[in-house]
């Protein structure tokens, strides 16, 4: 395969996600079915599915070389480049009627994103980046500026039930402390839409625990192009690309040591065994 454009990529990118925002407009807040995977609250949509398949659709007619991994049908990234796609980040919001849900996909070139579209199809939202910048609808987004912790706004999903059940007591003290450091904490759904609002200054900083690479190749990329602060902590630690892991923070500039310590905290209890459940302590 010859290298790829980053303009076509991007081109792509923002094409992929807006083919099915009509779809999922009208799919929301109407009646679905709703099944459940890997527990109760891991839920996808009759809607999840289609959505996908119409992406993988575009994305394999111009680039025929390249694989896709998807959330809901996999795929191996064993190519130079590799398309990762979420069709519906932030499903549950989206089957509660809660508008904060966004369609992810992301170009990555040699384990790098190099183009990246998110899309909020209920506000009719696109953002994209690609090597030179962040954009909203086409116009690009302004440098974000220096805010510390405690003047700062943070968006998480953290603890979770599945952390409690690794560590409660420690989860919850690195929670407090969160809390008690930012000037407010709040908890909603979508990390990638979650990483495009840092991007556009809505919010000042991001923290996950749970997240799959669909989730976060392409918001972690927005970010990044706006001048924030990203870290993904994978087998091999902390790096300002990774992805590939299920903790990363991100932030506008500035001193953000407790956020950053939490998600490295965060890594190392992870990555040690699990000597009890959380559940029962209650």
């Amino acid at each position: 395969m010859t290298g790829p454009s980053v303009d076509e990529l991007r081109d792509t990118a923002t094409a992929a996600v807006s083919a099915v925002g009509g779809q999922l407009s009208s799919g929301f807040r109407s009646p679905m079915r709703v099944d459940s995977k890997c527990d109760a609250r891991d839920l996808v949509t009759e809607h999840d599915t289609a959505a996908e398949l119409v992406i993988r659709e575009l994305i394999g007619r111009r680039w025929p070389e390249a694989t896709i991994v998807g959330e809901e049908l996999g795929g191996t990234p064993d190519t130079e480049l590799v398309w990762y796609i979420d069709p519906i980040d932030g499903t549950s919001a989206f089957v509660q009627g809660l508008a904060f849900f966004s369609v992810s996909v992301a170009a990555v070139v040699n384990g790098e994103p190099a183009a990246a579209a998110v899309y909020d199809p209920i506000a009719d939202e696109l953002f994209s980046a690609d090597d030179e910048g962040a954009y909203l609808n086409g116009r690009r987004l302004p440098s974000l500026p220096e805010r510390n912790e405690q003047e700062s706004d943070l968006i998480t999903g953290f603890p979770n039930a599945r952390n409690l059940d690794e560590n409660r007591e420690k989860y919850l003290d690195l929670f407090g402390s969160l809390v008690e450091t930012y000037r407010s904490v709040r908890r909603i759904s979508s990390a990638a839409l979650s990483l495009a609002y840092v991007a556009a200054g809505r919010a000042d900083a991001v923290l996950g625990a749970n997240v799959r690479p669909w989730d976060i190749a392409a918001g972690s990329l927005l970010v990044r192009r706006a001048g924030g602060k990203y870290r993904g902590w994978d087998t091999g630690g902390p790096t300002t690309i990774g992805f590939e892991g299920p903790v990363y923070c991100a932030h506008c500039p500035g001193d953000h040591t407790v956020l950053d310590s939490t998600a490295e905290t965060i890594h190392s209890i992870r990555r040690q065994p699990t000597t009890s459940p959380g559940r029962h302590k209650r």
